[in-house]
């Protein structure tokens, strides 16, 4: 990637950053924004580099919020009129507010304090080049957080590199997607504990989503079955 489009990565990155602490617009979409040109910008930064430091940190705020969104817009509205029914919703939507407003008075207070620097260092094109996925893990959800983690790094890498594969960011986003449908389904189960305890109706939704879980991961084993890279 050339200095100028370096450049401009920062920019957009400080844009999107701007419009999520601005009060327009509709908080979960803005989210949703920012942490996309986070993840961005760090996969592109030095190791070395202390801003990757403080940027990563933004991610690390986020995550809880990002998890709330989805867990409200996407897992209990994917759930079965029968299960969505005999949930306690009331009580579920003042815990979700409850915390997303403390969580978002974290997040919003570290980014009023973000500075951005007059010059940053980037990966070198070369190091980026020679990155090798891992091995798809056996079915045990810490490796597969890093293998997502692993996943989602390489997809923003190739996806600003000069040239990129088509093939190869294809292949990468299929296995994220896969890999963040289970990772938001095992989040949901963790705040439904936290919700319901350990119910006859929890213990249904566990299981239901153990198996959704489980069918995933045999999609895959069967799309990564011979490649160790894209």
């Amino acid at each position: 990637m050339q200095p100028h489009a370096m450049d401009a990565k920062l920019q957009e990155f400080d844009k999107t950053l701007k419009r999520y602490l601005s009060p327009k617009g509709i908080k979960s979409i803005e989210l949703h924004a920012l942490r996309l040109k986070t993840r961005e910008l760090y996969s592109l930064l030095a190791s070395e580099e202390s801003f990757a430091k403080e940027v990563k940190k933004i991610l690390k705020y986020s995550n809880s919020l990002r998890d709330m969104d989805v867990f409200e817009e996407v897992y209990l509205a994917s759930l079965p009129k029968k299960y969505r029914t005999r949930l306690p919703m009331e009580q579920i939507q003042a815990r979700l507010e409850e915390e997303r407003e403390a969580d978002r008075e974290a997040l919003e207070s570290y980014l009023a304090s973000f500075r951005m620097p007059q010059k940053v260092s980037f990966a070198l094109e070369k190091k980026r080049e020679d990155a090798v996925l891992p091995k798809l893990p056996e079915y045990e959800k810490k490796e597969l957080h890093r293998y997502r983690i692993a996943v989602k790094k390489m997809l923003a890498q190739e996806k600003n590199r000069e040239g990129g594969n088509k093939e190869k960011i294809v292949y990468l986003t299929q296995l994220k997607d896969i890999l963040g449908t289970m990772n938001d389904n095992a989040n949901a189960l963790v705040r439904l504990k936290r919700y319901l305890g350990k119910t006859k109706l929890f213990m249904r939704l566990k299981r239901r989503g153990a198996k959704e879980n489980k069918k995933l991961y045999k999609k895959l084993k069967k799309l990564t079955q011979g490649k160790n890279d894209a």
